[in-house]
C-alpha cells in the first residue's frame, strides 16, 4: 500500500469545521458567480444542457480509469523516488463530529467537483475557444493554472492535479457537457478524502 497524503488533521474540532464551512463557501461563491455573469451563465447552461450521450458514457468510463491509471503510476513513481512519505497541505482531515466528515465526502465533494469544472473547464475552455487560442495552449495553460490551484493543499496535489487535467480538458472539449468531468473529479475525490484509494493499492 503506497500512501500519498493530501491532508493534516487539525487538532482542534471547531477550527476543523470552520475551514470546511470556508471552504464550502468559497464553492457555492464560485457557483454563484457564473449564474451572475451572463457570458459565463451562458457557457454554463450549455454544458449543463448538453446530455451525455452513449460516447459520452463510455468516455466517461475510460476516463475515469485513465484518471485511476495516472494516479496508480504517480503513486508508484514517487515511492520509487523516495517522496511517497508525503507533503501534506493544509486541508483536515476531520471526524469529529462524524456527521461533517459525512457532509464534506457528499456534498462538500459535489460542491469542489462543480465548481472547479466550471472555472477549470467550462469557463476556460470555452472563453480560450470564443479567442481563437490555439489546442495546445488551452491544453497547457490549463493544465499549468488547474495544477498551481492546488498549491495550497501542498506538493502532491499540484503533481496530481496537472496530471489529470489534460484528461478533464480532453473529455470537455470532446463532448462539450460538465456532467463526465463532473462525475469523474467526484469519484475521485471520494476516493481520495475517504481513503479507499488507499486501501485498493
Amino acid at each position: 500500500m503506497i500512501i500519498v497524503g493530501y491532508g493534516r488533521p487539525f487538532t482542534n474540532p471547531y477550527l476543523e469545521l470552520e475551514w470546511y464551512i470556508v471552504d464550502w463557501g468559497y464553492r457555492v461563491l464560485f457557483i454563484s458567480i457564473f449564474f451572475l455573469n451572463r457570458t459565463l451563465r451562458q457557457y454554463v447552461f450549455s454544458a449543463c444542457l448538453c446530455w451525455p450521450t452513449l460516447s459520452a458514457a463510455r468516455d466517461t468510463i475510460l476516463g475515469a480509469f485513465l484518471v485511476l491509471g495516472i494516479d496508480y503510476g504517480l503513486r508508484h513513481l514517487l515511492f520509487w523516488i523516495g517522496m511517497a512519505d508525503g507533503v501534506y497541505g493544509t486541508a483536515p482531515t476531520i471526524y469529529d463530529p462524524a456527521w461533517v466528515h459525512g457532509f464534506d465526502l457528499t456534498i462538500g465533494l459535489v460542491l469542489v467537483a462543480v465548481a472547479e469544472e466550471l472555472i477549470y473547464r467550462v469557463g476556460f475552455v470555452r472563453e480560450c475557444e470564443k479567442r481563437k487560442v490555439p489546442v495546445g495552449a488551452i491544453y497547457f495553460i490549463g493544465t499549468i493554472v488547474f495544477a498551481f490551484a492546488h498549491w495550497g493543499s501542498g506538493l502532491f496535489p499540484v503533481i496530481f492535479a496537472g496530471a489529470f487535467a489534460p484528461v478533464f480538458i480532453w473529455l470537455f472539449r470532446q463532448h462539450g457537457s460538465i456532467w463526465p468531468i463532473t462525475i469523474i473529479h467526484y469519484i475521485y475525490n471520494f476516493l481520495i478524502f475517504s481513503g479507499v484509494i488507499n486501501i485498493l493499492y
